[in-house]
Formats: structure tokens, C-alpha cells, sequence
């Protein structure tokens, strides 16, 4: 009798371009899901280095024409082995959280990972043909340097995919070629990876590249570092490189509100007790709770909003930005309210802040799009930024992040109706 299993279910890899490369066509887009897989890495370093400001391929009467350009992101993670590269990064809609090989957190400084369908592995893929990885990973080994002499480093995965030998309607499995430094040892573990040979996109110039990453990566951290670096400027130029950091919002005076883990607190502590609100006058404020209560668990938020002291036209800065895992999962400038109420004006020009959460939930169909988002109930909000907050703040606000095994409305961020009644008095 033949030991074949007798089943076998297939998956055609146009399955993996509609799942994958058609969700992501912009080039910062597609960096973003690359350095938060360097962030999964346990990476303290990552840089980006691109033709900042130029588009990467030309196009004429339809057909697009490559300009040998080059994208490269680099960093100084833990790096994969051979292993893992099949493991893991070959297999596509693996899910890490629920992996219990690699799980929830990352093995060296315990950050709760920002990955969850797998597939942002195939973003590249949106905006260009051809991926080359080169990473090391695992212990110190003996072997043979990038240079060919004895050496003992980390073993090197050097591999090139590319996209039309992916994308065809073969059930067959794909073999990627391997690179002239596959085997070979070095001393330091990491991750580069390279791309070439460009679809028709824009490369941002680096003041927006460098506002779409620290709008994308809400992250404060003395061990997570995003560098950017303009390749096709001498490494002299002072204007070449940018360091990733964050907006540089000025607010009206006594408009803040802050949502605070005490310094004395674990970092994924999930005690009442280690967290407090300050109001806008800096004392904390017991009237506002700095999270919620749900079947007997306490799910805290960080984070503040306010309003701005000038209105912000730009789609980055506007609104209130909701994080989960320290990667964008939603924002909003009216929590949903319909056209026309009282206050709309200020609220869509100045309300601004960022709220960071531990974990949000999808809708089935929200799961399959990979559209993330969370559930915000208000109960009382004043909407007239003219005036100072009084303290205590009149508007407490009951962030409602979506614990486990719970699905939200299909809103972003939503009001009860009682509170849009009392949107403004």
C-alpha cells in the first residue's frame, strides 16, 4: 500500500497575489511591513535606503521601463536560519501569534509582535519583481567567510525570489535560487533584503517618507531605531540620512489628556493599579480611567489627545491615531458622528492625539482583508476647543479595546448615540 497520503489540498499561488500583492502598491506601504518584521526580529537598528524622491521605473505607452535602481532594508535582528527560512519566511499565512515555536512575543526583549496573517512577507511584490535575502542567524558555527577563508560566524541564507516565477497558476512547489554567500559564515546576525527591478512608483521625498514612518510606527523605545538614507546622495551629505522620529505636534494649552503606565509598572502589565490619567492641568485625574473593565479583566491604554494649537491640514497629523503593538491600526477625526454636528469644525481641524493598545479584534470579513480595527465608546465630550478644560476634565473617556474571542461593529470608531446627542452643549 502506498504511504502517499491519500488527500492532498492545493492553493494556487494567484491565491498568494490576491491575498498579498494587490494589497500593497505604495512604496512606503510596502517598506512599513518590512521594518515591522525587522521589529519582530528583536532588531535595535534598521535602515532604509532608497532613491528617496524618484520614481523607480519609467512608463511610456504602457510599457514600464526599469531604471536599475535599488531599495535595500537592513537590520541587526536575530536573523533566521536555514530552518527557519523554510520554516517560517517560505511559508506564506503561517500565524505567528498562535505558533507556538515562535508565539506572542519575541525571544530577546520580549515585545509583543507586530506580524499576525503572514503575508506581509509578499509586500515587495507590489512594487517590484525581484526580492534578495540575505540573513544569519542561530549559533557560532565553523565555516568558510564571505571571502572563502576559515572562519566562525552565523551561517548565511542567501536567496532570490522572484515574482513571475511566484505568481503563475502551478500548484508545484516554488524553489527560490540561491545567492553566492548561501553557507557561508559571518559575525554579526541580521537581515538585508533587496529590491529590484521596480513597477511604475514613486519613492516619497524624505521629509514625507520619514512623517509616513513615524505616523505608521508609534513606537518610543531607546532600543528601536528607523534610519533613512537617501542612495543616491554621498554618505558625507548630512542631508542623506534621517533618523525616523516623531511628530512634533504643539497643542493648545490646557487641552491634554494623558494616559499614563507608571514608571514602577512592568511593561505588559495589565494591573489597574500601574496606571493612571492625567488631566489637562498635569495632576492625575481618578474621574477618567485609563482603560476599561471587561469580565473581570482590566484592559489598560497609553497614550493622550488634545487639541492642536493651529488646524492640520495633513491626513498624517489629523485625528486621533490608534495603535496596536506600536503599528497603525486605525484613525479618526470624528469617531464616526454623521456630517453636520455641532463642533465638526474644530473637531476635524484640531482634535489630535495617539492612544497605544495591546490587542484589538477583527470582524470575519475585517480578518480577511487584514483591515484592523477597534471600537472607541465615549460618554461625555466637549467639542469646543476655544475654551480651556477645566480640572477635573468634564469628558471622561472609556476606550474600549476589544479583548479576545470578541468581534466589533464593522465601524472604526464609534460613539453611542447618547453621546452624539450630547456631542455639544
Amino acid at each position: 500500500m502506498s504511504s502517499e497520503p491519500k488527500y492532498r489540498m492545493t492553493i494556487s499561488r494567484l491565491t498568494v497575489d490576491k491575498l498579498g500583492v494587490k494589497l500593497y502598491d505604495k512604496v512606503s506601504a510596502v517598506i512599513a511591513e518590512m521594518v515591522a518584521n525587522s521589529y519582530d526580529a528583536d532588531a535595535t537598528e534598521v535602515t532604509i535606503s532608497a532613491p528617496i524622491g524618484q520614481l523607480l521605473a519609467n512608463k511610456v505607452k504602457g510599457i514600464v521601463t526599469d531604471k536599475n535602481l535599488v531599495i535595500t532594508v537592513t537590520d541587526n535582528g536575530i536573523g533566521m536560519t536555514s530552518d527557519e527560512v523554510n520554516d517560517f519566511y517560505l511559508k506564506v499565512g503561517s500565524e505567528r501569534r498562535n505558533d507556538p515555536r515562535r508565539g506572542d512575543t519575541t525571544s530577546k526583549y520580549g515585545r509583543r509582535v507586530m506580524g499576525r496573517k503572514g503575508v506581509g512577507k509578499l509586500a515587495p511584490f507590489g512594487v517590484c519583481e525581484r526580492i534578495e535575502v540575505i540573513t544569519s542567524g542561530g549559533k557560532v558555527v565553523s565555516g568558510l567567510g564571505i571571502d572563502r577563508k576559515k572562519s566562525k560566524g552565523h551561517v548565511i541564507s542567501h536567496l532570490i525570489l522572484e515574482r513571475s516565477g511566484i505568481l503563475t497558476d502551478v500548484d508545484s512547489a516554488y524553489y527560490p535560487k540561491t545567492g553566492p554567500s548561501d553557507g557561508c559564515v559571518r559575525k554579526f546576525t541580521g537581515t538585508s533584503i533587496t529590491l529590484t527591478l521596480f513597477d511604475h512608483r514613486w519613492v516619497p521625498e524624505i521629509e514625507d517618507f520619514e512623517r509616513q514612518m513615524a505616523q505608521r510606527f508609534g513606537l518610543s523605545s531607546p532600543k528601536w531605531k528607523i534610519i533613512l538614507r537617501d542612495s543616491l546622495k554621498p554618505s558625507k551629505d548630512a542631508s542623506a540620512v534621517r533618523e525616523v522620529g516623531h511628530f512634533d505636534l504643539k497643542l493648545k494649552p490646557h487641552t491634554k489628556i494623558a494616559f499614563i503606565r507608571k514608571n514602577s509598572a512592568p511593561e505588559d502589565s495589565r494591573t489597574r493599579a500601574d496606571f493612571e490619567t492625567k488631566g489637562p492641568s498635569t495632576a492625575p485625574d481618578p474621574g477618567i480611567p485609563p482603560g476599561f473593565e471587561h469580565e473581570g479583566a482590566f484592559f489598560p491604554i497609553t497614550g493622550w489627545v488634545g487639541y492642536a494649537e493651529k488646524p492640520y491640514k495633513d491626513e498624517l497629523m489629523v485625528g486621533i491615531r490608534v495603535y496596536c503593538r506600536g503599528k497603525i491600526a486605525a484613525q479618526t477625526a470624528v469617531f464616526n458622528l454623521n456630517a453636520g454636528f455641532t463642533g465638526e469644525h474644530d473637531v476635524r481641524s484640531y482634535l489630535i492625539g495617539e492612544l497605544h493598545a495591546t490587542s484589538l479584534k477583527f470582524s470575519r470579513a475585517q480578518s480577511a482583508t487584514g483591515r484592523e480595527t477597534c471600537t472607541t465608546t465615549k460618554r461625555r465630550i466637549r467639542l469646543n476647543p476655544a475654551k480651556p478644560f477645566p480640572a477635573p476634565s468634564p469628558w471622561p473617556i472609556y476606550p474600549r479595546v476589544c479583548p479576545d474571542n470578541e468581534f466589533p461593529p464593522s465601524s472604526a470608531l464609534r460613539f453611542p448615540r447618547s453621546a452624539r446627542r450630547r456631542s455639544h452643549r
